[in-house]
């Protein structure tokens, strides 16, 4: 927590603000080195930038998806799956070098996806790839490509 606090992340009561970033500090476990952060909005770069700041500080971060009804629906299909109609789906794929573990729970219309990542996952893009397959917004183009888009 003192690292994002040193990195200018603002606190108010238990949110965590910073850029786009609306997040809840949720829980730490007794010796103070696993936390729970529960990220509610985030565009991909501020995404990308809080757990660059936790690899640095964290051997790993596991990340969390839990997505229900039309967003599992939705997510589902960006990952090339349909949820199936009863039990209980599990799965592994892998996605821009990074090993997706998803759940899908019909009774309930949800889906989880989870997968870890470490400084070479968020340093090589990957999170803000995966992020963006999984929430789909993968469409958007980079500064650069828009900027050789508008000179041609």
């Amino acid at each position: 927590m003192e690292a994002l606090r040193a990195a200018g992340y603002m606190f108010e009561g238990n949110g965590i603000l910073g850029g786009s970033l609306k997040a809840e500090f949720r829980a730490a476990s007794l010796s103070g080195d696993e936390v729970i952060i529960l990220v509610k909005s985030a565009e991909p770069d501020d995404l990308r930038s809080l757990l660059s700041l936790l690899t640095r500080e964290c051997w790993y971060v596991d990340v969390y998806y839990h997505l229900r009804g039309e967003g599992a629906q939705a997510a589902a299909k960006n990952l090339g799956m349909q949820l199936p109609e009863n039990g209980v789906y599990r799965s592994r794929m892998r996605f821009s070098d990074v090993e997706l573990r998803v759940e899908a729970y019909p009774r309930l219309a949800a889906l989880t996806i989870s997968y870890r990542a470490g400084w070479k996952e968020v340093n090589s893009g990957a999170v803000v790839k995966v992020h963006e397959k999984i929430l789909g917004g993968g469409n958007r183009k980079s500064a650069l490509n828009r900027l050789l888009g508008w000179i041609r």
